[in-house]
């Protein structure tokens, strides 16, 4: 069993205040893969021995995991256009959100400093929300497989050290 990994997983969990934060709200590992979803996206690596099993996580290996892709239908990251412009509420992050003493506050009308001119974006024939693909464009290797699937069924995607799955949007 691997004991750690250079990939932040905790940012691909439920959020704090999700109904699913007891489940999905932390990495865990069953078998031989560690886990982490927020419901939109799942990563998983092989096992990593820091995160333990959690039993009210889902079983996560009765998902598509399986599906057969070709080399011709990968497709990288840099080919799905994501545009993106600086907050105007908080100048692309360079600016505390209100005037409160020593502000850490993050702002509420972006992620990290940047909005997106679209909320989704089309990956292949599908279409996904953009902050999911942002934040999948971080990992190392990327590459992505939408029309591996059928229409409204997951998107494969691999990057180095691991794969997932990410749930497109019904047209």
């Amino acid at each position: 069993m691997e004991t750690k990994t250079a990939i932040d997983l905790t940012k691909f969990c439920s959020d704090a205040d999700s109904y699913m934060s007891d489940k999905t709200g932390k990495p865990w590992t069953r078998g031989d893969w560690t886990y982490a979803t927020n419901g939109h996206v799942i990563v998983r690596l092989p096992a990593i021995a820091e995160f333990p099993d959690n039993k009210e996580a889902p079983n996560a290996s009765s998902l598509q995991w399986s599906t057969v892709v070709t080399d011709d239908q990968w497709m990288k990251a840099d080919q799905i256009k994501l545009e993106q412009d600086d907050c105007e509420a908080c100048h692309g992050g360079q600016e505390p959100v209100h005037d409160c003493p020593h502000c850490a506050c993050e702002c509420e009308s972006c992620d990290n400093g940047k909005v997106f001119d679209n909320p989704s974006v089309k990956v292949g024939s599908k279409t996904v929300q953009s902050k999911y693909l942002a934040l999948l464009q971080s990992l190392p290797g990327i590459l992505f497989a939408p029309d591996a699937t059928s229409k409204e069924q997951v998107i494969p995607f691999k990057f180095d050290g691991g794969e997932g799955l990410l749930m497109p949007l019904r047209d």
